[in-house]
Formats: structure tokens, sequence, C-alpha cells
């Protein structure tokens, strides 16, 4: 078994003991993503989704725009659109004059060609 597959393996097996462990099944998520399995990428994340208080709030604008792109890769465009919706809603208001770091950092200059080969342009544009 190589060390994707041993990983994915323990954390299963924590799962068993704490099945609502959002970060746990997000970690879960990627590794299957990188393994090409999006079906089960897409349901770990998903079902992390259910419990979005557990997911720092750092992180939630980047989890839904990764499932944005696992639901457009499963050719599920009305998910992706709604997901990539959810991640412009996502604001933090880490700065004093209340600027919205995570839509700063989403369509910053270095994240373009990213959005790009994830989402249409039409969208694109309703987001921004």
């Amino acid at each position: 078994q190589n060390d994707s597959g041993k990983a994915v393996a323990e954390l299963k097996t924590s799962l068993r003991q704490y099945p609502n462990d959002p970060g746990t099944r997000a970690f879960l998520s990627r590794l299957y993503a990188l393994e090409g399995k999006y079906g089960k990428a897409y349901r770990q994340l998903k079902s992390a989704l259910a419990n979005p208080k557990g997911i720092d709030v750092n992180d939630q604008a980047e989890t839904y725009l990764t499932m944005a792109a696992l639901a457009r890769r499963l050719g599920q465009e009305n998910a992706a659109a709604a997901y990539a919706a959810r991640a412009h809603d996502c604001r933090t208001y880490l700065r004093p004059q209340g600027m919205p770091l995570l839509r700063h950092q989403l369509f910053a200059k270095e994240n373009e060609k990213i959005l790009k080969k994830a989402f249409p342009e039409e969208l694109l544009k309703k987001m921004r």
C-alpha cells in the first residue's frame, strides 16, 4: 500500500471514531481528489460542510470553491454555481476598515488562472 493509501486508511479509521470531524473529512477529500476519485472527494467534502462551523472561517471560501470545482468536474453545473456563490459570500472581516479579506484573496491576480480554469467566464463575472 502506498503512502496515500495508508493515509486514507488512517483517516477512515479516525472517521469511525469521530464521524462528524470536518477537518478529517476535508483532508480525506483532498487525498481522493489527488487520486482522481472526484465522486468520493465530493461526498467527503459535502459531509464536512454539513458542519461548517468546524471549518476555520479562513478556509470556508476555499472549501466552497473546491466543492464548486469538484461539482463542475462531475458535471453538476447548478451545484457548482451554488458552491461558487457560497464562496463569494464567505467574508472575514479581519481588517479594521471592514474589508472582506477572503474575497480579495479569492480574486487576487495569482489566483486568476485557477479561477478561469475552474469556472465559466459568465459565472466569474457574477461572482465579482
